[in-house]
């Protein structure tokens, strides 16, 4: 989190991150963008790809719309069918 904060100071506009929550020391994609779009103003977060082998599409889509919302536009997503080979 403390990277993409310092990346706003930097100058960058967009963070993005890994959707692999089922790795040890991931943290969840969507609370994880949620902190960080409360703690910048300019900063886009946007997952690298949403696995949606691990999501449903329906959830993922309020998760999505919450954070835009909550976020003032700050939201963007990516989808994939995902080929990890994990499977819920």
């Amino acid at each position: 989190m403390e990277l993409a904060i310092d990346s706003e100071r930097w100058g960058y506009d967009l963070a993005s991150f890994q959707d692999h929550s089922y790795v040890p020391g991931f943290l969840d994609v969507w609370p994880l963008m949620s902190g960080v779009a409360a703690r910048t103003e300019r900063i886009r977060v946007v997952p690298n790809v949403l696995n949606t082998v691990m999501r449903s599409p329906a959830i993922v889509a309020k998760q999505a719309a919450s954070l835009d919302l909550l976020s003032g536009g700050a939201s963007s997503s990516g989808w994939a069918p995902g080929t990890s080979g994990v499977r819920p």
